[in-house]
């Protein structure tokens, strides 16, 4: 018997009771639905917004394009719209959906959404669109969170489920959340509940009555290969060195014990480790010492997990990335250090000998082979871990005659291998539905969501030890009718525990969800889960304004409201970064031929932050130090966003706190508060690697030119545990913005903190602007700043420049009645710099012709 409802087309869904009862909970209450792979969450989702439609627009969100594609795709498919009549199935165009991407416009977004019934979006999209204030979520009856196992943290889900709740009306609103794969415990789903305002779940297993006559049969075996003996004693060599590098860190105390130690302690340990270095001001050698065993630790585990699990190939490629990081201007010491080993070396030299490849593929190519033989038409997904084996798998198929293969990764690039955009992504997707290809060989971008239903069987090339993802893989198959799941294990590795941790956590996860109706119903009530919130929001704004004032006390008992020393936090707890590359065995001295902060020539440094690098000028005029934010899109209570920022959760954290947010990708920058002011954001990871390639000084030239007053805010921890630097490299480069560019440099742990500062950053400006406009006297401070501003106004004149000329001259005037030879008496000054400068004096002025 088919479904009935007059906004869905007749015949088309089939209806199931567990369905139609869950879809009639969830538009009365905000639900989150449980429901395992394959038993039709978004069937559900179409019962629900279709109830809903006449109360106002149907937000329907996805994590990825695919995802948004499909669902679009099947919303056209399924809903009648008012040109459609009787709900013919070959009629209507799904006039009334609109898709939301990336790729469309903001301005067009804007008046897009104001029109369309249906949005289908990715989250990241109507985020930046609600912080950017282009459109807002009144007229919203519905929010739909696909995969909403996702809505934790600072995920684009959380936010706006917050927005939603304050733009329309309390009683009004109505969220729905669908997910196979919730987690194993119960506190998991409650914050998953609390953050999308959820005040209720409906779970159905694979067992309950209702549910069971509609379970595809999934037939699941497993296959073990054994480990070639090349490759073990590949393995062993490193293995070898590995357990040497443990046992120092144990006889540090570092580390409790030497054997079955997890990926999971060796980051505990690091973490340790960088708590150390950052709770001492002279932190001694061994603790930098420790960092790079426990970083070589992590690189050998990663090779040894590589030999085992995946063959030569992907280990070949691993060692090749090792060598050019070893050799890396500014390349990490552990990587260094670990080629020097003979263990190693030889390691690797019988990795590059070694032509046989890991007994997983033949037996891949095999059961592939075997399935198509049995069934040409066939669709087949084979899941790998890695990027590099999926590349060798796809290889091997091609040469197979009736094999049809093709990659599918996400869109990162990784060096020479690109990733794939969410456009060829989809295109991907269609073709291996429609038969051009017959199997995908997937990382894990496939493993979430992806809705194939002629999938007829999943290879796992190897176990992975999460119960979502297992779920996740097994779950592309059995859709529509029974299928087929072949997990490929290497005897006596770690493939062995993988596939039984997962197995357990499975086994688990199901125990969980039996007992979760009973705990969930016992915790979720409306009136405690609404009160709850609104409690938890007032602590919040509370926090945000105790910390405010408190910058702003700290600020006028010093003599600048807006200089700070930089003075390394402590991590505080949870806030803990994982990193490969953890520090040094010392703080090694200057190498010869090592470039060195303290090397650069003032004329290089001149170059780098003088007029040669082409950015904006800011124009020091009375009108920019009044505030009134001319040139930039900028006023009290508005802050002028680089659109790349939108990835971080600063930008959320202001619009939260009530500051109007404006975008554009600008040339200097990342927050601009007012004409004289721009702020530079520079995580830690950032402020490394953009010191490594060259981009630091620029950038900061260009903020230099760009404002009255610049600052930088320098956000996070392990400055000096990232990528392998000399730390007296950072502590020049440190210097060198304070004294040379004169940079204020303020330091916050997280972007929460970030956040904090700017609003307190902005305040403080606004208020003085005010305090300045009653004056009539601009003070020494000021008129020197001008001076400074005027100066570094001339051609190829950097802030240090302007400084030894105002210096050497005494005054404003003496500088620009100076002649060619008097300007190259300054350091830094040569004739090529004094002759732009008197070409700039000297030549006529073009007015316009109007004005002639």
């Amino acid at each position: 018997m088919s479904y009935k409802h007059p906004k869905v087309k007749k015949g088309l869904i089939e209806e199931r009771d567990y369905q139609t009862n869950i879809a009639e909970v969830c538009s009365k209450r905000s639900t989150l639905v449980v429901v395992p792979t394959g038993l039709g969450k978004t069937v559900i989702a179409l019962m629900v917004l279709a109830d809903r439609l006449e109360q106002g627009k149907v937000l329907f969100l996805a994590p990825t394009r695919p995802l948004v594609e499909q669902h679009a795709s099947f919303l056209k498919k399924a809903l009648v719209f008012e040109e459609d009549g009787q709900g013919d199935e070959s009629s209507g165009d799904g006039s009334g959906i609109t898709l939301f991407t990336g790729n469309v416009p903001p301005k067009k977004r804007s008046e897009l959404f104001a029109a369309s019934q249906i949005i289908v979006s990715t989250p990241q999209v109507i985020e930046n669109d609600l912080i950017s204030g282009r459109i807002h979520l009144k007229d919203v009856s519905i929010i739909i969170f696909d995969e909403a196992h996702r809505g934790v943290g600072n995920y684009a889900y959380v936010f706006i489920a917050e927005r939603y709740r304050s733009d329309r009306p309390y009683g009004d609103q109505l969220t729905l959340g669908i997910t196979a794969s919730p987690g194993s415990n119960a506190d998991k789903i409650l914050e998953v509940c609390e953050n999308l305002g959820m005040m209720g779940v409906e779970i159905r297993s694979e067992y309950d009555a209702d549910v069971y006559p509609y379970v595809q049969k999934v037939n699941i075996t497993w296959i073990e290969v054994e480990l070639p003996k090349q490759v073990k004693r590949i393995r062993d060599l490193l293995n070898e060195l590995y357990v040497e590098y443990l046992k120092k860190l144990q006889r540090w105390g570092l580390l409790n014990q030497t054997t079955m130690v997890s990926k999971k302690m060796l980051l505990d340990t690091q973490k340790r480790i960088q708590g150390r270095i950052f709770a001492s001001k002279d932190p001694p050698k061994s603790l930098f010492q420790a960092a790079s065993l426990q970083s070589g630790c992590m690189k050998l585990n990663h090779g040894m997990e590589l030999a085992e699990t995946q063959g030569v190939y992907a280990l070949r490629e691993y060692f090749d990335r090792l060598d050019s990081e070893a050799h890396a201007r500014g390349g990490g010491r552990a990587a260094k250090v670990l080629l020097t080993d003979e263990r190693v070396r030889m390691a690797i030299r019988l990795t590059r000998k070694e032509e046989s490849e890991h007994p997983k593929l033949k037996k891949v190519i095999d059961i592939v082979r075997k399935e198509l033989r049995g069934n040409s038409t066939s669709r087949i997904i084979v899941f790998t871990h890695y990027r590099d084996t999926s590349e060798m798998v796809t290889a091997a198929l091609e040469k197979e005659n009736g094999i049809r293969p093709v990659r599918f990764v996400g869109q990162a690039s990784r060096g020479e291998d690109k990733g794939m955009s969410q456009k060829v992504q989809v295109e991907t997707i269609r073709a291996f539905e429609e038969g051009e290809y017959n199997v995908l060989v997937a990382t894990s971008v496939a493993e979430e969501g992806l809705d194939i239903p002629s999938t007829d069987l999943v290879v796992f090339y190897e176990p992975v030890p999460s119960e979502i993802r297992t779920i996740q893989r097994r779950g592309r198959t059995g859709r529509k009718h029974a299928g087929k799941v072949v997990i490929l294990i290497t005897k006596g590795t770690r493939d062995n525990a993988y596939y039984w941790a997962s197995k357990n956590k499975e086994k688990n996860m199901q125990k969980e969800l039996r007992n979760l109706r009973k705990v969930l119903k016992e915790n979720i009530d409306v009136d405690q889960s609404v009160e709850e919130r609104n409690r938890r929001q007032r602590s919040i704004r509370e926090q945000v304004q105790g910390v405010e004032k408190d910058n702003v006390r700290a600020s006028d008992s010093s003599s600048s409201s807006l200089s700070s020393p930089y003075t390394p936090h402590p991590p505080s707890p949870g806030q803990e970064e994982d990193q490969d590359n953890a520090g040094e065995y010392e703080i090694p001295s200057i190498k010869k031929g090592q470039t060195h902060i303290f090397d650069f020539r003032e004329t290089d440094l001149n170059r780098q932050v003088s007029g040669q690098v082409a950015g904006p000028e800011a124009e020091g005029t009375d009108e920019a130090l009044k505030i009134k934010a001319r040139n930039w899109n900028v006023g009290e209570g508005t802050i002028l966003v680089d659109t790349r920022e939108f990835n971080s959760s600063v930008v959320k954290e202001l619009s939260r706190m009530g500051y109007t947010i404006t975008s554009e990708q600008l040339d200097v920058g990342d927050y601009i508060l007012s004409d004289r002011l721009g702020i530079e954001r520079k995580a830690s990871e950032d402020f490394v690697s953009s010191l490594k390639d060259g981009r630091l000084f620029q950038q900061l030239g260009w903020l230099k030119k760009s404002f009255v007053r610049p600052v930088v805010i320098l956000e996070g921890k392990g400055l000096f545990d990232l990528g392998g630097m000399n730390p007296a490299s950072i502590y020049g480069a440190l210097a060198s913005i304070v004294t040379d560019f004169g940079i204020p440099i303020i330091h916050t742990r997280d972007q929460k903190e970030t956040a904090i500062m700017i609003s307190s950053i902005s305040k403080r400006e606004y208020a003085e602007a005010r305090a300045q406009a009653t004056r009539v006297d601009i003070g020494a401070g000021l008129i020197k700043e001008r001076q400074h501003f005027i100066i570094e106004g001339l051609p190829n004149v950097s802030a240090v420049l302007a400084r030894r000329l105002l210096d050497h001259f005494g005054s404003v005037r003496a500088v620009l009645n100076a002649s060619l030879e008097e300007l190259m008496e300054v350091k830094g000054v040569g004739k090529k710099i004094a002759q732009e400068i008197i070409r700039v004096m000297d030549e006529g002025y073009l007015r316009k012709k109007e004005e002639i």
